[in-house]
């Protein structure tokens, strides 16, 4: 079952979390459910762009539909996906890039951020994307 389409404007006026992931990795499999909670809770202000390394675009639908993720995503394997991927030099996965309105990266360490202080990394955000 292929995911819904859903348009870039839904990026419009929010923070954005580039979330660099795969089904296969145990890590990305126990934050996934942290990031789904936090992105839910702040989806007024905040939305998540799925960078997928998953083997196979099948294996990327299972595991969205699986941790019941509702948001954008690039097509698996895609150009657009490495081109990030190497923008922000991701050396691991999970890795959660964290983006301003204006564009500006404002944390490379979004993962951390939303792990150690999810009632509070929306705000840290909003301060640096001001400075």
């Amino acid at each position: 079952m292929r995911p819904k389409k859903l348009k870039t404007s839904a990026l419009k006026d929010k923070f954005v979390g580039i979330y660099f992931s795969a089904s296969w990795c145990p890590p990305c499999r126990t934050f996934s459910p942290k990031l789904v909670d936090f992105r839910d809770k702040n989806k007024d202000q905040f939305e998540v762009v799925f960078v997928s390394s998953d083997g196979s675009q099948e294996d990327q639908f299972k595991y969205i539909k699986k941790a019941n993720m509702k948001w954008l995503t690039l097509p698996n394997g895609s150009e657009a996906g490495s081109a990030i991927a190497k923008k922000f030099a991701i050396r691991g996965i999970p890795s959660l890039v964290i983006v301003s309105p204006e564009g500006k990266v404002i944390s490379k360490n979004g993962r951390g951020d939303v792990t150690k202080s999810p009632s509070s990394a929306l705000e840290q955000w909003k301060q640096l994307a001001v400075k």
